[in-house]
This record gives structure tokens, C-alpha cells and sequence, in this order.
């Protein structure tokens, strides 16, 4: 799979053009990233429950030369923790990674689609295209080129817990701090990654927390949730 950026196109007149690099790009065909996950085998022998699913996959998902990320979309912990909580138990099997998540396709009204290298679960409420506006270059290049978190797994995580763990790493600021109002409504983010860019991870992170970034300069700056899918 070609993982090639498009943000070589980027200039700060046509910052729009940020999402070029995760637009919706189809990978070539479905059974690439079911092959790949039918390799991993599944992290629990126990059946499958909207309350055990998201963690079971992550933490099942491994590096692969197909997909770099495994996103469970805001959408999906939203039906699984609160809007379908208590209808009937899902009690799926599976051996691997692919074989649960085409189970619980098959069973709610989750889907799941590859783009770009990364394998979105999502709901019709989630959107599946980062939103990002680059209005610093310098900062921008940084990110292309930096790669921070080689590996990471990340479950139903916290703004207050994840903003740390960032700007430690990264060495850029990040806003809003914890505890700020302004993050009050991001959502939790549910995602494994191995061999992600800085760039890419904000990518990933614009989608899994439904939020909107704005990269300045020496600063990355998450703002209000999208409240809308598509």
C-alpha cells in the first residue's frame, strides 16, 4: 500500500488542502485489510459484548503492512455504552481481528471501510475525514516529518489523560489543557496505531475525537466537537 502524503501541496493560502492527505481514498480492495487482520488473533476467548468488543480489538491489532490504524469512531462508543446498553447481548465468536469485526457488522449497524491505511468502525453519526487548517508551515513539516509514538494503543481515553501524553512527546503545545471547558465534549479516543507520523496521529486523532485542529505556530489547537456526520 502506497501511504504516500499529499501534503507536499499544502501551502498556507489552500490550508483546506490538509485533508488531502486522509481523504477518502478507498483501499484497493476489502479482503487487503481482512487478510491482514485474519493474522492477528483475537485477544480474549470471551464472547464479544458491546462492553468488551472496542478493547478486545484494539488490543488485538498489530503492525501490519496494510493498515496503520484501527479507529473505533465516537459513534460506535456511543451505541454500544449508552444508546443501546441494555438490548440483548451481541455473544459473538471469533478467532481474529477480521472475523470480529465482520461479526459485529454483521450483528448492528456499525460498518467498517479502509481508507488511506486506516480501518474506521463507524456509525452513520461519525465522520470519517479529519478536519484540519494549517496555518503555520514550520510547525506543519515538523509533524510530516517526526514520528513521536511509534507504536501506541489507546482505549476510551480521556482528553485530561491524553493532552500529557502529547505534549510530552511531541514537544509541541497543545490546547485546550486538562480540565479546560473547551474540552468538555470531546470525545473519548478508542485507537491502535504502529509506525504513524506526528501528522498522521493528529489525522487519526481529528477523527477519533471528532474534533477540528488547527495547526499554528509551535502549536496544535483541538477545538469543539463536530456535532454532525457526513
Amino acid at each position: 500500500m502506497n501511504y504516500a502524503c499529499a501534503a507536499r501541496r499544502l501551502t498556507l493560502r489552500t490550508a483546506s488542502l490538509a485533508i488531502l492527505l486522509f481523504s477518502l481514498v478507498t483501499v484497493s480492495l476489502a479482503q487487503d485489510w481482512e487478510g491482514a487482520l485474519a493474522k492477528m488473533p483475537l485477544a480474549t476467548k470471551e464472547p464479544l459484548e458491546r462492553e468488551n468488543l472496542i478493547p478486545a480489538c484494539l488490543k488485538s491489532f498489530h503492525s501490519n503492512e496494510t493498515v496503520k490504524a484501527l479507529l473505533f469512531l465516537p459513534g460506535v462508543a456511543d451505541d454500544f455504552y449508552l444508546i443501546n446498553r441494555d438490548k440483548q447481548k451481541l455473544h459473538l465468536t471469533a478467532l481474529n481481528l477480521a472475523q470480529a469485526l465482520i461479526a459485529v457488522t454483521n450483528a448492528t449497524d456499525l460498518h467498517v471501510t479502509c481508507y488511506t491505511g486506516f480501518l474506521l468502525v463507524y456509525t452513520g453519526r461519525d465522520r470519517l475525514e479529519p478536519l484540519i487548517e494549517v496555518k503555520n508551515q514550520r510547525t506543519f513539516a515538523k509533524l510530516t516529518v517526526n514520528q513521536s509514538f511509534p507504536e501506541l494503543r489507546w482505549v476510551d481515553l480521556h482528553w485530561d489523560a491524553l493532552e500529557p501524553k502529547l505534549e510530552s512527546a511531541i514537544r509541541i503545545s497543545i490546547s485546550p489543557k486538562p480540565g479546560s471547558p473547551k474540552a468538555w465534549h470531546f470525545g473519548r479516543h478508542n485507537l491502535a496505531a504502529f509506525g504513524l507520523t506526528d501528522w498522521e496521529l493528529m489525522s487519526a486523532l481529528s477523527i477519533a475525537g471528532k474534533t477540528k485542529i488547527a495547526v499554528e505556530r509551535n502549536t496544535v489547537v483541538f477545538t469543539e466537537r463536530v456535532k454532525h456526520g457526513f
